[in-house]
């Protein structure tokens, strides 16, 4: 028997092309696969991501107003329905000035600290954060100055140029600011966000359900 060196090479290296060409698609198949898996996974991830955040926000959130309602009863204010209002009032700003609503309860406590009253605090918020959109500095101080203003000090807007001679003209002019400072007029607050509050009514409590009978 004979043997032809070049034809056994000849088909030596076609089954060995043929081999390739049928494992080809296995392969296109795995990788596939694996590329699908990966995709996956990395949704999953996401989703989890996005899930924890909103969890540590809620968190935040929840603290927040918990230091809102014990600051109200601290200064023997009523917290019924207090802290749903402002929760209400921040959904509004937030959509307006990208805040969060765990900084503008940390204002607003900080606020009431400083001896503003409960009904003077949404207005002392909006002109917080118009001095801050005036002067650029952060809320904290912008907070200071409003709570000095609110006590007769106009020295924080007319240092600024600002020719006033009263709390309200002060006061006026920076949250004139504050409304430039958004787009435009925001939605009023949805019927999630309401529910969202009165899910948290617990802040209340006895003492502030009974200080707040006693105000009305």
């Amino acid at each position: 028997v004979t043997l032809d060196k070049a034809q056994a090479e000849r088909d030596a290296q076609s089954f060995g092309s043929q081999v390739k060409d049928a494992l080809v698609p296995v392969i296109d198949v795995g990788d596939l696969a694996t590329s699908a898996f990966n995709n996956v996974k990395a949704a999953i991830a996401g989703m989890l991501n996005y899930m924890r955040e909103g969890v540590t926000a809620a968190a935040e959130d929840a603290a927040a107003e918990a230091r809102l309602a014990q600051a109200l009863r601290v200064r023997g204010m009523a917290v019924e329905g207090v802290v749903e209002s402002l929760v209400n009032y921040n959904q509004v700003m937030m959509q307006t000035t990208g805040l969060s609503d765990a900084s503008l309860l940390s204002l607003q406590t900080q606020l009431i600290a400083l001896g503003v009253h409960r009904d003077k605090l949404q207005e002392a918020t909006t002109a917080a954060i118009g001095l801050s959109q005036v002067t650029g500095k952060d809320l904290v101080a912008s907070g200071t100055a409003v709570a000095r203003i609110l006590e007769g000090t106009l020295t924080p807007v007319t240092r600024l140029g600002i020719q006033v001679t009263s709390t309200a003209e002060a006061i006026e002019f920076l949250t004139s600011r504050a409304s430039l400072a958004g787009s435009s007029c925001p939605p009023p607050p949805t019927a999630t966000s309401r529910a969202r509050v009165s899910s948290r009514s617990a802040w209340s409590g006895p003492t502030g359900a009974s200080a707040g009978a006693a105000t009305r």
